[in-house]
């Protein structure tokens, strides 16, 4: 459905058909998404199984060998592997080695590191070359078995995908639920992708390597594993605090409940629940802040009962403020006091005489 979309907009684009009515293509939301799936990785089990040597002697020939080993030291496409040229090995200054190939998706050269157990497997498949084919040299490194005079013909995905399968049927190659397995080519790539992930390989380092255009797509090849997932969750439980001490992981409820009942946890219990039932003593109150007996105070300057005050520079009497050193004088004492009004009702008296308080 995408390429039918692709087409019906590059016939609208260059008008190729003037009569194509204008809903005849599909809008945003119409095409399906592309469904990610989760990376078909082999596991390390089965991989241990497939890289063995003995195993790997069983194989047919000596060019499916070579092909096998490329895939699983390389991880590059079937197409990419089957079409590699008689000599891909070049060196820098300091004489490693690294392999030369055409990722023919991105229709582009790449060049990516190689070990020294596949350059000795591709030294030892061109010498075979040589011997099989003499001059001129075949031009690709894996060529045909069959028909292919003068090796002109590359080895074809069928027949690398058939060898594959029976080689691992003849080697009974079991899961680690001894159930047989079945590989193919293009999940070396997914398997190398996720081994460097796994191995703390930066995620640059891991697109150059499958020479991916973009970094979402090494993020679809190379997803961590569940056992790496697992290893960083139980790291994120040992974590430390602000002081550099590791915590330990939270106990499980018969350890705590047995961690409870016995040893230093307990004691520290008993010894906050003691000092929440006694009482309190004087030593653990704070010490008393009293105020001053206001009796005792010295009587500086007290303005006998009549006198005036003196003015202060507002024209206002002095009340005795805390700087002018007067007492304020009480009610009885003060000097002109108003007359009572009409409505007031005298000095309060007691609820009860004197003399019915005597009875």
């Amino acid at each position: 459905m995408t390429d039918l979309k692709v087409f019906l907009d590059d016939v609208r684009l260059h008008d190729w058909a003037p009569g194509l009515a204008a809903n005849a293509t599909y809008f945003k939301g119409e095409v399906p998404r592309e469904r990610h799936h989760l990376p078909r990785f082999i596991d390390e089990f089965v991989m241990g199984q497939i890289d063995h040597q003995a195993n790997l002697a069983r194989l047919p020939d000596l060019t499916t060998q070579t092909a096998i080993v490329i895939l699983i030291e390389t991880g590059l496409r079937s197409v990419d592997a089957l079409r590699l040229p008689f000599d891909p090995i070049t060196v820098d200054e300091a004489g490693a080695p690294y392999l030369i190939f055409v990722n023919h998706k991105l229709l582009r050269e790449a060049i990516i590191p190689i070990s020294e157990r596949l350059t000795l497997q591709i030294r030892r498949q061109q010498r075979d070359l040589v011997e099989r084919f003499g001059a001129p040299r075949p031009p690709y490194l894996l060529p045909a078995p069959r028909a292919n005079a003068g090796g002109q013909r590359p080895l074809t995905w069928g027949t690398l995908s058939r060898r594959l399968d029976r080689w691992m049927r003849n080697c009974d190659i079991r899961d680690a639920t001894r159930l047989p397995v079945r590989v193919t080519a293009h999940q070396f790539r997914h398997t190398l992708g996720t081994r460097m992930i796994n191995n703390n390989v930066s995620m640059p380092a891991v697109q150059r390597m499958l020479d991916h255009d973009s970094p979402e797509m090494t993020a679809r090849y190379a997803r961590i594993k569940d056992q790496t997932l697992r290893r960083e969750w139980e790291r994120y439980q040992q974590r430390i605090n602000v002081r550099g001490e590791g915590h330990p992981p939270r106990p499980r409820r018969a350890d705590q409940r047995r961690r409870l009942g016995q040893g230093e946890p307990r004691a520290r219990q008993a010894d906050a629940a003691q000092r929440l039932l006694r009482p309190a003593v004087a030593s653990d109150l704070p010490a008393p802040q009293r105020l001053p007996d206001l009796r005792q105070l010295p009587d500086h300057g007290r303005v006998p009962a009549g006198a005036s005050r003196p003015a202060t520079a507002h024209g206002r009497a002095d009340r005795g403020g805390p700087d002018s050193g007067l007492r304020a004088p009480r009610r009885d004492e003060r000097a002109g006091a108003a007359e009572p009004g009409p409505h007031h009702r005298g000095p309060r008296r007691a609820a009860h005489p004197p003399q019915a308080r005597r009875r």
